[in-house]
């Protein structure tokens, strides 16, 4: 199995200047540590790749000289006016470098402390793909995030960034596909209506079942100030 994270964003948000927001430290490490670290635990993981941009790639490569199974790659892109979108980056890596077997797909920008191996258990037990799913108990905060409605476990609905959300249960940015998903995937290139990983599962889970799983560990997505500062402060 390999596994993918997306580290490409410029981190406008945070208003960051010259340093990629995966890279900043979070509780004594850099944030995307704790999705790496979380992977060379399932021991079925042979290689993990890290795609970020053109800007970034030389502090990423100094990053993964010590990283175990780690390879760097780059998007392409070098500033936030022609960044190439994270599902276009995902799309053409699968392309290039021909990835033909099961696959993990993460966010390098998220910080949460539950492990990997029951979810990726439970993707191998059912034999279905697999969303990592968690209640962030807050209609407002659920604005920024991909909504999802499960029936007995299965994806019934999932809107990205929805503007009036009924519900609290949204995407980690994790997920577990297997390969016979991979052709499935690639029909995205020319059907995207937008260029973020949330496009997965909208229109994924509407043409096969997709496995719902949910965690009660803490999951934060460090994409503003005001949730960095917030974990920054956070005692676990």
């Amino acid at each position: 199995m390999k596994a993918i994270i997306m580290a490409g964003g410029f981190g406008k948000r945070l208003g960051l200047s010259g340093k990629s927001k995966c890279l900043i430290e979070v509780l004594g490490k850099p944030v995307i540590d704790y999705t790496l670290d979380k992977l060379l635990e399932i021991q079925e993981i042979q290689e993990i790749f890290v795609i970020t941009n053109n800007t970034f790639y030389q502090d990423f490569v100094e990053w993964a000289k010590n990283k175990k199974k780690t390879r760097i790659f780059t998007d392409g892109s070098d500033s936030e006016q022609n960044k190439v979108g994270a599902l276009t980056a995902l799309l053409n890596f699968l392309e290039n470098q021909g990835i033909n077997q099961d696959f993990f797909l993460g966010a390098a920008d998220h910080f949460f402390d539950f492990s990997l191996i029951e979810p990726y258990e439970t993707f191998r037990r059912k034999k279905l793909d697999l969303a990592v799913f968690y209640d962030i108990k807050d209609l407002e905060q659920a604005k920024r995030l991909g909504v999802a409605r499960l029936e007995n476990n299965l994806i019934a609905s999932f809107e990205e960034k929805p503007q009036n959300p009924k519900l609290t249960l949204v995407s980690s940015a994790m997920y577990f596909f297997k390969r016979e998903t991979i052709p499935l995937i690639k029909e995205l290139k020319e059907k995207r209506a937008n260029d973020n990983l949330g496009m997965l599962l909208s229109y994924l889970h509407i043409r096969i079942p997709i496995y719902g799983y949910i965690t009660s560990g803490k999951n934060v997505d460090i994409g503003t100030k005001e949730a960095l500062n917030k974990l920054n402060k956070t005692n676990f």
